[in-house]
């Protein structure tokens, strides 16, 4: 779930990507209370290995993301 949501908002930079579309992209449904805990879970993980930023309502990749995601490619 982690790779999937820091894939989507790494895509979607420089762009904030939103719960909302982390929610119709993500395999849980955030309808149900574990799906939604799973997905919160997820964002709140990558936020505090310092991958994401969030807002509460988007979310951003950081800059050693993107730094990540350059040595990858």
């Amino acid at each position: 779930m982690q790779r999937r949501i820091l894939d989507l908002a790494l895509a979607s930079h420089p762009l904030p990507l939103t719960f909302e579309a982390l929610a119709a992209a993500s395999p849980v449904d955030p309808a149900d209370l574990a799906g939604a805990i799973v997905l919160a879970s997820a964002v709140r993980d990558l936020a505090l290995a310092g991958l994401l930023e969030s807002d509460g309502l988007h979310v951003l990749p950081t800059r050693a993301a993107l730094y990540q995601r350059r040595l990858d490619e």
